[in-house]
């Protein structure tokens, strides 16, 4: 894997149950893409459509949130092990967002797991 100078090298695999957005920008400049998305939807003029400016409002809202998440989980420090199987990754990660609630500011959640398709 070539990067370019200065670039951050790509993240090992994720701890909680969710990746980072892009962290790290192999093609182009080595600018953030949360960055540069968010420029490009924050571009708007008197020619906008109402639902391209809807549309770039929610996107610019997911990105801010699923970092929020990323964060929020990667802080949450659990004692209880969980096994390496489908079903144990979706408990430890049910068990991240329970721990973490009351920083994500949730106080009713609902949450689903699967097991194979039966």
């Amino acid at each position: 894997l070539n990067l370019m100078p200065g670039c951050p090298a790509p993240c090992g695999p994720p701890r909680s149950g969710i990746d980072r957005f892009n962290p790290a920008p192999t093609v182009g400049s080595c600018r953030d893409m949360t960055t540069m998305i968010k420029e490009m939807n924050n571009s708007t003029s008197t020619g906008s459509g109402f639902f391209g400016e809807t549309w770039s409002e929610a996107m610019t809202r997911s990105l801010d949130q699923h970092a929020e998440l990323y964060e929020a989980l990667e802080t949450s420090a659990l004692a209880t092990t969980f096994p390496g199987t489908s079903l144990g990754r979706q408990l430890r990660t049910v068990a991240e967002l329970i721990d973490t609630r009351d920083t994500r500011g949730n106080d009713r959640e609902v949450f689903y797991v699967t097991v194979g398709g039966h």
